[in-house]
Parts: structure tokens; sequence; C-alpha cells
């Protein structure tokens, strides 16, 4: 069964916690999903973007 994880204002992340987060995306278990938000993509790591799918919403 499909897992998803929601993290909210990932730019506000503190280097470790990014590169943590990182970890968790390079190395997943099977049937795990990250959807990261945020609102300011210039402010994530870029190894993090280079990973990502990016789906733009205008609400």
């Amino acid at each position: 069964m499909p897992r998803f994880t929601i993290l909210d204002d990932v730019e506000l992340l503190n280097i470790n916690a990014a590169n943590s987060l990182l970890k968790l995306i390079e190395e997943p278990s099977d049937n795990n999903y990250f959807i990261l938000i945020n609102s300011k993509r210039k402010k994530i790591i870029e190894t993090i973007k280079s990973r990502a799918l990016e789906k733009k919403n205008f609400f």
C-alpha cells in the first residue's frame, strides 16, 4: 500500500534537515512518495530540486 508524506514550507529547512530529507529521497523504501510544498523554490538546495518533479498550482 503506498504511503505519502507531505512536507510544507520545505524552503524553511535548515541545511541539516535538508540533507536528511535528501537522504530519504535518494534511498526510498518501496511505495513511499514525498510531496514537497514550498513558496520560494530558490531557497531549496539544488540536489533536492534536481530529484523532484515540479508541478505549479496557483490557487
